[in-house]
């Protein structure tokens, strides 16, 4: 019998609409139904990780997306009032668009948000082209500067000391040539100037930032981990990154804490679904790709089975990855997420997850085949 408090994660996709329609995410390929999750199945799955806190049980820090904007949800800061109230802690993933000084004071005064994480991605005004608005009042780039900049100055913020993780996209992973070429050295080094230039400035208005952030002002070693490392010195960053030898090739996200609190984090984009008409938008951006052959992967472990995903239209699967809910069990209308874990779809996945075919053809795990030459995409 497993328990919830097993889990490593819980999404809730509350919406899969989004404002935004880039070219690096699958959003504009989607087949089911862009919707919001009932409000009632909402509070059903809180009201359940409610329970499971009373009895004294863990329960991993919840995440309010899949695909989507959950800002764009009207009934998002009543789901965080409830966390607020149950010891329930949450992370909120927002592409940044929207964040008024309204929304952000809005947001920053809950009490358990344990991360604002901001899908910045393309962090040039050249590759910010990458992303198109789904409505009238499209952003330049120095006016969505504008906003990263509202999060990062926010008083409430600061004072509840709120960490900001900004997400770049490093999406070299092809040996012969990038994706998007959304990602360029110069570029990031830039990116790190310019909130380097805002430290002053935060310190002047908020001298309490020092008491409340010491570890950042102390000299410190990166904390290196199996998937991610962490750094205080950008300067102690290798310039090769991912390729490093200094870091294991299992390193996924290397993050720099630019400013107390403050992270830029370089994300490996990999491949992330098996959906052939979004293979076949982002694979014809890049000349250096002209065909493609899909290998499956045998024997490998996957972090599915410590996930459990909420999509937007009740059914529950067991994967970021699986926006499509192939891999669903089921519906949260009809059934518990205990039952879910439970289910004899998820004991399958835990004991042969390669005997399923969506998970053979995860390509986050994938060899391309391209020009007769292997190059590998990592997880």
């Amino acid at each position: 019998m497993f328990s919830i408090s097993e889990l490593e994660s819980i999404y809730i996709e509350i919406t899969s609409k989004c404002n935004m329609n880039c070219v690096f995410c699958p959003y504009g390929v989607l087949k089911r139904e862009k919707c919001n999750l009932k409000k009632e199945l909402v509070f059903k799955v809180l009201n359940e990780l409610a329970e499971e806190v009373k009895s004294g049980k863990d329960v991993p820090v919840l995440a309010f997306h899949c695909l989507g904007e959950p800002l764009l949800n009207p009934y998002l800061h009543e789901y965080l009032d409830f966390c607020d109230k149950n010891s329930l802690k949450y992370n909120i993933v927002s592409n940044g668009t929207l964040f008024t000084d309204k929304n952000l004071d809005k947001l920053f005064s809950h009490t358990n948000i344990a991360k604002l994480e901001i899908s910045f991605h393309t962090i040039s005004e050249k590759t910010f082209s990458l992303r198109y608005s789904l409505n009238s009042n499209h952003l330049s780039f120095d006016s969505y500067l504008d906003h990263i900049k509202r999060a990062v100055f926010n008083e409430k913020r600061i004072l509840n000391n709120i960490p900001l993780q900004v997400d770049v996209m490093f999406d070299k992973n092809l040996d012969n040539g990038d994706l998007f070429n959304a990602f360029s050295y110069s570029d990031y080094q830039d990116l790190c100037s310019m909130f380097l230039k805002w430290r002053d400035e935060i310190e002047n208005a908020y001298p309490q930032i020092r008491q409340l952030n010491k570890a950042f002002y102390k000299k410190s070693k990166p904390l290196i981990t199996e998937s991610f490392a962490i750094y205080r010195d950008p300067a102690l960053i290798p310039k090769d990154l991912f390729l490093s030898k200094d870091l294991p090739k299992s390193i996924l996200w290397i993050s720099i804490e630019i400013l107390p609190k403050v992270f830029i984090t370089i994300k490996r984009f990999f491949i992330f679904t098996p959906n052939t008409e979004y293979l076949e938008q982002i694979i014809e951006r890049s000349k250096d790709v002209s065909e493609i052959k899909l290998c499956k992967a045998k024997n490998f472990n996957c972090s599915c089975n410590k996930s459990l995903v909420i999509l937007s239209d009740g059914r529950i699967t067991f994967c970021c990855l699986d926006y499509e809910g192939v891999l669903s069990c089921g519906n949260i209308s009809d059934m518990t997420i205990s039952q879910a874990i439970n289910s004899s779809l998820r004991k399958s996945l835990l004991e042969k997850n390669d005997s399923f075919e969506y998970c053979s053809l995860c390509y986050g795990k994938k060899e391309f085949v391209h020009e007769n030459k292997i190059n590998f995409i990592d997880n």
